[in-house]
């Protein structure tokens, strides 16, 4: 080729090069673009295709048989945790309905009363001015009656009184047993605090745990703790007595620490299925001591199996169904 015609046409010979590679970018562009189009429109003749099937089906509706089995299944289902609530005693606690606050408090009163003078007559010690949980509506309290700091509606107040009413019970039951299994001395029991912030402050025995009560779970959870001091054989009774109880009690966490003759101390910590054997081993020092008492830190839940609520539409049909 002859350099001087390429030196003489260089510029056109650029501009048709750069020509050619713009023309076959574009081609290049062009056919990827046509097939991604291509592409989409196969895929929605797909989808349109199957949706003129869907339109042009016949559904069939579950056969009598069908929902014959499944009818059947549910009532097993039923019976089966019927005889669950049944092995494990009271499917739930079903407190009084206390007519307003100062009901409340006067039954309270009268509990913490009974207990007090129960501890006295079976020689257990109790802290002066005990309140057994309750020292939030103690006699030193700012505001001895609930729903009033802060003010509660009416369906709040009786929802809260329910649920005092109900750790009450709880406090009572749990009392009484510690109490009838010969320990020394109650400490200390706590509760959640299940009352509304503001106003008062949370009572100094509220319990850093929650009441776990979904309506659509199987199972309530109402946890407590209660700190006592006594002798081995009294806590093997008191365990066995929660074990018994036609309340369904677990015992989630137990503490206890060791008081010897000599003053010192060992503490162990059992956490039921997940611990180990809640005793604790004494230390060669302290073997020749003579243990004089445990001091043990109970968490207790009650455990609540509740029975599904009855619709009222089905339930009026069913009574009209009796009465016909």
């Amino acid at each position: 080729m002859n350099p001087r015609w390429l030196k003489q046409n260089l510029v056109t010979i650029i501009v048709l090069v750069v020509a050619a590679l713009f023309i076959g970018v574009t081609v290049y562009f062009e056919r990827q673009a046509a097939s991604g189009k291509q592409q989409i429109e196969d895929e929605l003749a797909d989808q349109q295709q199957r949706l003129e099937q869907l339109r042009k089906g016949n559904p069939v509706a579950p056969s009598p048989d069908n929902l014959q089995s499944v009818k059947r299944d549910f009532e097993q289902l039923q019976q089966l945790y019927q005889s669950l609530q049944g092995a494990i005693g009271h499917s739930a606690v079903e407190p009084p309905k206390m007519k307003d606050e100062i009901e409340f408090g006067q039954v309270m009163r009268e509990t913490i009363a009974r207990l007090d003078e129960l501890a006295a007559k079976n020689h257990v010690k109790i802290p002066d001015g005990f309140t057994f949980g309750f020292s939030r509506y103690g006699p030193q309290s700012q505001s001895p009656f609930p729903c009033r700091n802060p003010p509660a509606k009416p369906e709040d107040c009786q929802k809260l009184l329910t649920l005092l009413t109900k750790q009450l019970l709880v406090i009572e039951k749990v009392s009484d047993l510690a109490i009838d299994s010969g320990v020394e001395e109650i400490v200390a029991i706590r509760r959640p605090d299940v009352e509304p912030t503001g106003g008062v402050g949370g009572s100094a025995d509220a319990l850093a745990a929650a009441i776990e009560q979904d309506p659509k779970a199987l199972y309530h959870t109402y946890p407590f703790e209660f700190q006592f001091a006594c002798g081995a054989k009294a806590l093997q009774t008191f365990l066995n007595s929660l074990s018994k109880s036609d309340w369904f009690f677990a015992v989630k966490l137990l503490k206890i620490d060791t008081e010897t003759s000599t003053g010192s101390s060992t503490a162990t910590t059992f956490v039921p299925g997940r611990g180990t054997t809640p005793v604790a081993p004494l230390a060669p020092a302290e073997k020749a001591s003579e243990v004089r008492r445990l001091l043990v830190t109970a968490r207790i839940a009650l455990i609540e199996f509740p029975r599904p609520e009855t619709k009222p539409a089905k339930a009026a049909e069913k009574k009209a169904g009796r009465e016909s």
